[in-house]
Protein backbone atom coordinates (compact mmCIF):
# COMPACT_ATOMS: atom_id res chain seq x y z
CA UNK A 1 0.00 0.00 0.00
CA UNK A 2 0.80 3.62 -0.61
CA UNK A 3 3.08 3.13 -3.53
CA UNK A 4 3.24 4.04 -7.11
CA UNK A 5 4.04 2.79 -10.38
CA UNK A 6 6.37 5.37 -10.44
CA UNK A 7 7.43 7.17 -7.16
CA UNK A 8 9.03 10.15 -6.56
CA UNK A 9 10.17 11.61 -2.98
CA UNK A 10 11.66 14.40 -2.36
CA UNK A 11 12.99 17.90 -3.73
CA UNK A 12 14.55 17.05 -7.54
CA UNK A 13 14.67 20.27 -9.66
CA UNK A 14 15.13 19.26 -13.48
CA UNK A 15 13.54 15.27 -13.19
CA UNK A 16 11.71 14.79 -16.36
CA UNK A 17 9.63 11.99 -16.10
CA UNK A 18 8.40 10.63 -19.93
CA UNK A 19 7.39 8.05 -22.49
CA UNK A 20 6.16 5.27 -20.03
CA UNK A 21 3.16 3.05 -20.28
CA UNK A 22 2.18 2.48 -17.10
CA UNK A 23 -0.90 -0.16 -16.41
CA UNK A 24 -2.89 -2.36 -14.74
CA UNK A 25 -1.55 -1.57 -10.96
CA UNK A 26 -3.89 -3.15 -8.11
CA UNK A 27 -3.49 -3.21 -4.29
CA UNK A 28 -4.75 -4.71 -1.37
CA UNK A 29 -6.57 -1.45 0.20
CA UNK A 30 -5.08 1.59 -1.11
CA UNK A 31 -2.19 3.03 -2.75
CA UNK A 32 -1.98 1.66 -6.02
CA UNK A 33 -1.24 5.11 -8.23
CA UNK A 34 -0.01 5.16 -11.67
CA UNK A 35 2.31 8.21 -11.18
CA UNK A 36 3.28 9.46 -7.58
CA UNK A 37 4.46 12.54 -6.14
CA UNK A 38 4.63 11.59 -1.93
CA UNK A 39 6.31 13.84 0.79
CA UNK A 40 7.73 17.08 -0.93
CA UNK A 41 8.17 15.65 -4.34
CA UNK A 42 9.03 19.13 -6.11
CA UNK A 43 10.08 20.93 -9.43
CA UNK A 44 9.23 17.50 -11.79
CA UNK A 45 7.84 17.37 -15.13
CA UNK A 46 5.50 14.20 -16.01
CA UNK A 47 5.33 14.09 -19.63
CA UNK A 48 4.09 11.78 -22.79
CA UNK A 49 2.88 9.14 -19.91
CA UNK A 50 0.21 6.54 -20.79
CA UNK A 51 -1.22 5.28 -17.33
CA UNK A 52 -4.59 3.50 -17.37
CA UNK A 53 -6.49 0.70 -15.37
CA UNK A 54 -5.10 1.32 -12.02
CA UNK A 55 -6.47 1.30 -8.66
CA UNK A 56 -6.36 4.12 -7.29
CA UNK A 57 -5.65 6.68 -9.56
CA UNK A 58 -3.45 8.09 -12.51
CA UNK A 59 -1.37 10.42 -10.65
CA UNK A 60 -1.73 11.36 -7.05
CA UNK A 61 0.22 14.14 -5.70
CA UNK A 62 0.20 14.26 -1.71
CA UNK A 63 2.55 17.22 -1.39
CA UNK A 64 4.83 19.18 -3.51
CA UNK A 65 5.55 21.95 -5.11
CA UNK A 66 6.02 23.03 -8.92
CA UNK A 67 5.56 20.30 -10.64
CA UNK A 68 4.22 20.33 -14.05
CA UNK A 69 2.09 17.28 -15.66
CA UNK A 70 1.23 17.54 -19.39
CA UNK A 71 0.66 15.97 -22.55
CA UNK A 72 -0.56 12.12 -20.61
CA UNK A 73 -2.93 9.92 -21.48
CA UNK A 74 -4.89 8.92 -18.15
CA UNK A 75 -7.57 6.24 -19.05
CA UNK A 76 -9.67 3.63 -16.95
CA UNK A 77 -8.58 4.14 -12.69
CA UNK A 78 -10.56 2.74 -11.11
CA UNK A 79 -11.44 4.87 -7.83
CA UNK A 80 -10.54 8.17 -8.74
CA UNK A 81 -8.72 9.19 -11.61
CA UNK A 82 -6.40 12.24 -10.48
CA UNK A 83 -5.68 13.21 -6.69
CA UNK A 84 -4.63 15.61 -4.60
CA UNK A 85 -4.45 14.70 -1.13
CA UNK A 86 -2.41 17.24 1.12
CA UNK A 87 -2.70 21.31 0.04
CA UNK A 88 -0.20 24.17 0.84
CA UNK A 89 0.72 27.42 0.45
CA UNK A 90 2.30 27.42 -2.89
CA UNK A 91 1.90 26.55 -6.33
CA UNK A 92 1.21 22.69 -5.97
CA UNK A 93 0.49 21.34 -9.70
CA UNK A 94 -0.41 22.51 -13.29
CA UNK A 95 -2.14 19.72 -14.56
CA UNK A 96 -1.99 20.72 -18.54
CA UNK A 97 -2.81 19.11 -22.14
CA UNK A 98 -3.93 15.75 -20.42
CA UNK A 99 -6.59 13.82 -21.78
CA UNK A 100 -8.97 11.76 -19.43
CA UNK A 101 -11.06 8.95 -20.07
CA UNK A 102 -12.93 6.98 -17.36
CA UNK A 103 -15.19 5.02 -17.17
CA UNK A 104 -15.80 4.56 -12.97
CA UNK A 105 -15.12 6.50 -10.20
CA UNK A 106 -14.74 9.94 -9.76
CA UNK A 107 -12.22 12.67 -12.08
CA UNK A 108 -10.58 14.77 -9.03
CA UNK A 109 -10.38 13.00 -5.83
CA UNK A 110 -9.68 12.79 -2.22
CA UNK A 111 -11.23 16.07 -1.04
CA UNK A 112 -13.25 18.39 -2.94
CA UNK A 113 -12.16 21.38 -1.19
CA UNK A 114 -8.73 20.67 -2.24
CA UNK A 115 -9.40 21.74 -5.62
CA UNK A 116 -10.59 25.05 -4.77
CA UNK A 117 -7.63 26.67 -2.95
CA UNK A 118 -6.05 28.45 -5.85
CA UNK A 119 -2.72 26.09 -5.76
CA UNK A 120 -3.35 23.82 -8.48
CA UNK A 121 -3.11 25.12 -12.45
CA UNK A 122 -5.81 23.23 -14.53
CA UNK A 123 -6.41 24.04 -18.09
CA UNK A 124 -6.14 22.37 -21.73
CA UNK A 125 -7.46 19.29 -21.25
CA UNK A 126 -9.92 16.81 -22.78
CA UNK A 127 -11.96 14.97 -20.19
CA UNK A 128 -14.63 12.15 -21.25
CA UNK A 129 -16.97 9.57 -19.51
CA UNK A 130 -17.60 7.06 -21.69
CA UNK A 131 -21.31 6.60 -23.30
CA UNK A 132 -20.65 10.54 -22.52
CA UNK A 133 -22.27 10.18 -19.11
CA UNK A 134 -22.58 12.98 -16.90
CA UNK A 135 -19.69 13.64 -14.08
CA UNK A 136 -18.81 16.13 -11.35
CA UNK A 137 -15.20 17.96 -10.92
CA UNK A 138 -14.28 17.50 -7.29
CA UNK A 139 -18.16 18.17 -6.88
CA UNK A 140 -18.72 21.06 -8.83
CA UNK A 141 -20.79 21.41 -12.48
CA UNK A 142 -18.91 21.76 -14.98
CA UNK A 143 -19.79 25.57 -14.98
CA UNK A 144 -19.24 26.05 -11.72
CA UNK A 145 -15.30 24.39 -11.78
CA UNK A 146 -14.70 26.50 -14.71
CA UNK A 147 -16.41 29.63 -12.71
CA UNK A 148 -13.43 28.92 -10.41
CA UNK A 149 -10.90 29.59 -12.58
CA UNK A 150 -10.03 26.00 -13.51
CA UNK A 151 -9.80 24.34 -17.03
CA UNK A 152 -10.88 28.30 -19.32
CA UNK A 153 -9.63 26.40 -22.70
CA UNK A 154 -10.36 22.60 -21.78
CA UNK A 155 -13.21 20.47 -23.36
CA UNK A 156 -15.02 17.41 -22.38
CA UNK A 157 -15.51 15.39 -25.69
CA UNK A 158 -14.80 11.90 -27.05
CA UNK A 159 -10.84 12.02 -27.00
CA UNK A 160 -11.86 9.13 -30.43
CA UNK A 161 -9.03 6.85 -29.92
CA UNK A 162 -9.24 3.84 -32.06
CA UNK A 163 -9.77 1.37 -29.12
CA UNK A 164 -9.61 2.09 -25.66
CA UNK A 165 -11.53 -0.88 -24.81
CA UNK A 166 -8.41 -3.11 -26.16
CA UNK A 167 -6.19 -0.64 -25.07
CA UNK A 168 -5.74 0.62 -28.76
CA UNK A 169 -4.72 4.17 -28.19
CA UNK A 170 -4.59 5.63 -31.59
Amino acid sequence: CDGGCIYTLGFQPGTVIRNNHIHDAGCASYGAWGMYNDEGSTGIVWENNLVHDTQDGGYHQHYGRGNIIRNNIFAFQKEVQIRRSKPEEFLAFAFEQNIVLFSEGRLFGHIDKNWFDGRVAVNRNVYWKTGGKPFDLAGKTWDEWRNFGHDAESVIADPLFAAPEKADWT
